[in-house]
């Protein structure tokens, strides 16, 4: 399928030249010129292709030359892909790389310098190796308008004991289009990965031909073009009213009505270039992504927990030295401060359960929600929504129990107050415990029981300020059991982190395609 005529070894598409180069003899020959010679099916609207398909995940993804693959960008498994014979659909165009794999695994290292606690198999140069090249494909649509816009507002001002109130009406000719708006094809691309590295410069796509995929990978198109048209049409209107009042309309004026007729010229299928990176432990996969012709990046980076832990304590040093410069700690102010931070610590843990569950509820990826509010309805969504307003409420409640704890402490009005938080305190635990029972179905069960170390903290420091023991060492004690409950919530977010920046290695045997992460 990708011979070379002067050699017979195979071709690969160079990126910086263009050109289909052959691995021997380094011939080039033009891509358009070459598939024309070689009489692919050109007019019968398919092309041939290999259907590779991943034994472990059961992914497919297409390739135009002979090529085999030894590892699958879906799952991360170092396995040969079994190959068959297919025909394809052709799609109306594409947008040939021009970042190259050296530049790309540069901006990636450009991106980890910000992730100093990233695992360190982030940066090993085998690994970044692994950067694949992948065609996605995507929705493109064109919109036009309609010629008459309409535009109404008032605008008021003070004259004396007087408001004026003006009437505004914008009316008029509109002569434009908006063309390219693109929305990702496969269910298998995360629309929010899609919605990062975007946007693609549609006016540099050129006419499908095969030779543009040799030496990459491809994607087919399983997510119809209806579920898109209606948002597209919109955002379309959306610009042009934006575009409208920002260059005709006085900015002080309060819009009351705006028209803007879109309609959907046309939409085609094209092909646009992505380099894919995947990382995997255990179960659990993170892609990087980073467009093949601008350069953007999204990328799901971990954290190392050990790192992670050890750099927090590094840096407690200083700061602990600099509040006993500044302030005079006492045994009191020690144990209220352990208690704010085991509430920062709670906070930062319940702020990942929601990221991890809107990762597993596909918040934000309409190409596979779609597909999952056909199977199962909004049930999973509104629980999402449910437990966010519970966290929330629990988050206000823990804030009211340490500034109660606070004053009471401050004031010597503990034999008023205790009973308050001590209940309080207690009813956050077990509220605690039946929410980790309603998230343990949504995957990330294993982590949330060292949850409960901030309300343990808090618990600790309220019983310690109840007793106001004569003693220091009780306060010191009370201080140490905040810090490690804070050190384990802390612990516990972490994990939650990585659950929410990674995702389950996808299973397609069973799911189909439509289920795709």
């Amino acid at each position: 399928m990708n011979e070379c005529p002067s050699c017979g070894a195979s071709l690969h598409y160079d990126i910086p030249s263009g050109q289909l180069v052959c691995t021997r003899c380094a011939s080039a020959y033009d891509p358009v010129s070459y598939d024309r010679t070689h009489a692919q099916e050109s007019g019968t609207g398919h092309f041939e292709a290999n259907k590779l398909t991943c034994p472990n995940c059961g992914a497919e993804i297409l390739a135009a030359d002979n090529s085999a693959a030894e590892y699958c960008s879906y799952c991360g498994s170092f396995v040969m892909l079994s190959s068959e014979a297919c025909s394809e659909e052709t799609p109306d165009g594409i947008i040939p790389f021009k970042i190259d794999k050296e530049k790309c695994k540069k901006i990636y290292a450009d991106r980890l310098r910000h992730h100093i606690f990233a695992p360190k198999e982030l940066r090993d140069p085998e690994y970044l190796n692994r950067f694949c090249g992948f065609y996605i494909p995507y929705w493109v649509f064109d919109i036009g308008f309609a010629e008459n816009p309409r535009i109404s507002g008032t605008k008021s001002h003070r004259e004396g004991d007087y408001i004026i109130e003006e009437n505004f009406s914008v009316t008029g000719d509109l002569s434009a289009g908006l063309d390219g708006v693109v929305y990702d094809a496969s269910s298998s691309f995360d629309d929010n990965i899609s919605a990062s590295v975007a946007p693609f410069k549609t006016s540099s796509m050129v006419p499908f031909t095969p030779s543009y995929l040799f030496g990459f990978y491809a994607d087919t198109a399983d997510v119809d073009k209806r579920l898109y048209t209606d948002d597209a049409v919109e955002l379309a209107e959306t610009t042009a009213k934006e575009k409208i009042l920002s260059q005709y309309v006085d900015h002080d004026l309060h819009v009351t009505f705006s028209y803007v007729d879109a309609h959907l010229k046309r939409s085609r299928r094209a092909l646009l270039p992505v380099w894919f990176l995947t990382w995997r432990k255990d179960d659990r996969v993170a892609y990087s992504v980073v467009n093949g012709e601008t350069g953007k990046i999204y990328s799901e980076i971990p954290l190392d927990t050990r790192r992670f832990l050890l750099g927090s304590l590094l840096l407690a040093i200083p700061l602990f030295v600099l509040l006993n410069l500044l302030l005079t700690v006492t045994a009191t102010t020690t144990m209220l401060l352990s208690a704010f931070l085991a509430l920062i610590g709670f906070l930062f843990y319940e702020a990942q359960i929601q990221t991890t569950v809107d990762r597993i509820e596909n918040v934000g990826n309409r190409g596979a929600a779609g597909q999952q509010v056909k199977r199962r309805g909004m049930s999973g969504l509104l629980k999402a929504m449910r437990s966010a307003s519970l966290r929330t409420l629990t988050a206000i409640a823990v804030t009211l129990l340490l500034i109660l704890l606070a004053y009471a402490c401050e004031n010597d009005y503990l034999g008023l107050f205790y009973p308050v938080p001590v209940i309080l305190a207690a009813g956050l635990i077990v509220w605690q415990a039946i929410q980790t029972k309603v998230i343990a179905g949504r995957e990330v069960s294993p982590v949330l029981l060292p949850a409960a170390g901030s309300f343990i903290a808090a618990a600790a420091v309220v019983i310690v300020a109840v007793m106001n023991p004569p003693y220091d060492y009780w306060y010191y004690g009370g201080a140490m059991v905040a810090f490690a409950g804070t050190a384990a919530t802390l612990l516990a977010a972490i994990l939650h982190y990585n659950t929410g920046v990674t995702r389950q290695v996808p299973n397609f045997f069973t799911k189909g395609k439509e289920e795709r992460i």
